[in-house]
């Protein structure tokens, strides 16, 4: 398949989510937010979660039904995405009928189910993961715009003035914000 081909159907797959996605995402960052600057609900739990943001999706069950979701999903794509990590970084082939591919992912799936199992808290994990996650996404985002230029690759499809405007703004915001929170942290 040719780059056109490949970046027209890719583009074409993933249009029905933008909207519904870009909407949980809104509600979860305003309610962060005011979490965060204590103008709001002091939210704990997921379940104080579903209280302050069911009302906008339609109730508890809905939102409930949405964080069951995130968890399958997650629990599917957690164990394909650390084998292709792992895979890759090893040099390993990362087609599903490999070896290594099928070892890795039952690996993680087994880590995971004894973690849980066990009863053991994850949350420490869990913050330096989206610590590390914070810090690595304006690099990530850099290389990304980088490459969104990259006229050999993307032809006529590389970014305009328009995209990378909001790519700038999006990586000066990410940064920002990964800085103040490093600030926070650190006095």
């Amino acid at each position: 398949m040719s780059n056109r081909r490949s970046i027209t159907s890719g583009a074409f797959g993933h249009d029905p989510s933008h909207g519904p996605g870009g909407l949980v995402t809104c509600a979860i960052f305003t309610t962060a937010a005011r979490n965060i600057h204590g103008k709001g609900p002091d939210v704990k739990h997921p379940v104080e979660t579903t209280q302050h943001l069911g009302a906008i999706f339609g109730g508890h069950q809905l939102f409930s039904l949405g964080f069951f979701a995130a968890g399958i999903t997650s629990s599917i794509t957690a164990p394909l995405a650390a084998a292709y990590a792992t895979c890759g970084c090893l040099g390993r082939s990362t087609e599903m009928r490999e070896p290594s591919m099928k070892w890795v992912v039952p690996a993680v799936i087994l880590v995971g189910t004894i973690a849980g199992l066990i009863g053991s808290s994850p949350k420490a994990l869990i913050i330096f993961a989206q610590t590390a996650n914070g810090l690595l996404l304006p690099i990530v985002t850099w290389f990304l715009l980088v490459s969104m230029n990259h006229a050999s690759i993307l032809g006529s499809r590389r970014n305009g003035l328009s995209e990378n405007t909001v790519a700038g703004l999006v990586i000066v915001s990410v940064t920002a914000l990964a800085m103040l929170k490093i600030w926070q942290l650190a006095t």
